[in-house]
């Protein structure tokens, strides 16, 4: 009985040795390792979604490009703030004068008088027409989000507009003046609403600038 020899398969090495019982468990596991390491080399660094079977502590660990993408929309939330700021800052000339001249008030479509009467003979010089192109642009900018080339241009495209506004505007301030002679001129609330939504504008473009170039250069890494 102490010399019978135990067979030499797996289950007489368990026998002669209980640390290899569950040996049959590292060769099972070396072709889930290898599916794995395979998949974070192929798809974690092209910026693919994990597969189903990849465990939530994976996940979070491969450097997927789509996890960037999505950080640039939330950023690119804030070229969207200041582009709806200027068509909001010029919805609000309507509400508040240019200017006042003596007991006058400058609008942009008429100067009225205090009683509620248009006064005849003012110019405005329809500068509230390139001011409502303007904001129209910059409304249509919002939705170029996905196209950012095409965004820098339209924005630029407002910038023309605006500063055909702005010499108009000072003309027509200039010439209700000079109808009103005689009378104490001072800046209203409105004056300064189109500038504010100019520099609105810039600061978006400066925004959509830096988003270009960090997808650029993301694109390069990949």
């Amino acid at each position: 009985m102490k010399n019978q020899k135990m067979p030499l398969n797996g289950a007489g090495l368990a026998q002669r040795n209980p640390c290899l019982r569950r040996s049959w468990l590292l060769p099972a596991m070396i072709p889930l390792l290898l599916v794995n390491t395979n998949f974070m080399l192929t798809h974690g660094l092209r910026g693919a979604k994990p597969a189903r079977g990849v465990t939530p502590n994976i996940k979070h660990l491969l450097p997927t490009f789509d996890a960037t993408t999505r950080k640039l929309r939330m950023i690119q939330r804030k070229q969207t703030l200041f582009l709806a700021a200027s068509v909001i800052l010029f919805l609000s000339t309507f509400g508040f004068p240019f200017g006042t001249i003596g007991t006058h008030e400058l609008h942009n479509y008429k100067v009225m008088s205090a009683d509620g009467t248009a006064v005849e003979g003012i110019n405005t010089y329809y500068f509230s027409i390139p001011l409502a192109i303007a904001s129209l642009i910059s409304a249509y900018a919002i939705f170029l989000y996905n196209n950012r080339q095409r965004q820098m241009a339209i924005v630029r495209l407002s910038f023309i507009f605006y500063a055909a506004s702005f010499a108009l505007m000072s003309l027509y301030i200039m010439n209700a003046v000079k109808g009103l002679e005689g009378q104490p001129f001072s800046l209203g609330i409105s004056f300064f609403l189109p500038f504010a939504a100019f520099f609105a504008n810039l600061i978006a473009l400066r925004g959509i600038k830096k988003d270009e170039q960090l997808i650029k250069s993301l694109d390069r890494l990949r």
